[in-house]
C-alpha cells in the first residue's frame, strides 16, 4: 500500500513538473514573439516602411496590451512617418 502511495506521489510530482515546464516554454515562446516583432518593426522603420512596421506590431500589441516598448515604437513610427510626409510636402513646394 505504501508503495502505491509513493508511486502516486511521484506521478503527481511528475505531472506538476511537466505542467511547470510547459508553462515556462509558453512564456519563452511568447517573449520570443515579442522580441522578433520588435526587431522586425525596427528594421522596417529603418527602411522607412512605416505600414510594414506598424503591421508587424499589430498582433503583439494585442497580445501585450499596455507594453511600453510597443507603444513607444508605434509612436516613433507615426512620428517618423509624419516627418517624411512633411519633408516630401516641403520639397514639392
Amino acid at each position: 500500500m505504501r508503495e502505491l502511495l509513493d508511486i502516486e506521489r511521484l506521478l503527481s510530482e511528475r505531472q506538476r513538473l511537466q505542467a511547470a515546464e510547459k508553462a515556462r516554454a509558453a512564456r519563452a515562446e511568447r517573449a520570443q514573439r515579442l522580441s522578433d516583432a520588435l526587431t522586425q518593426a525596427r528594421a522596417a522603420l529603418e527602411r522607412e516602411r512605416f505600414e510594414e512596421a506598424s503591421a508587424v506590431l499589430g498582433p503583439v500589441a494585442n497580445e501585450f496590451p499596455g507594453n511600453a516598448e510597443i507603444a513607444s515604437l508605434l509612436q516613433t513610427i507615426a512620428q517618423r512617418e509624419l516627418e517624411v510626409k512633411v519633408a516630401l510636402a516641403e520639397e514639392a513646394l
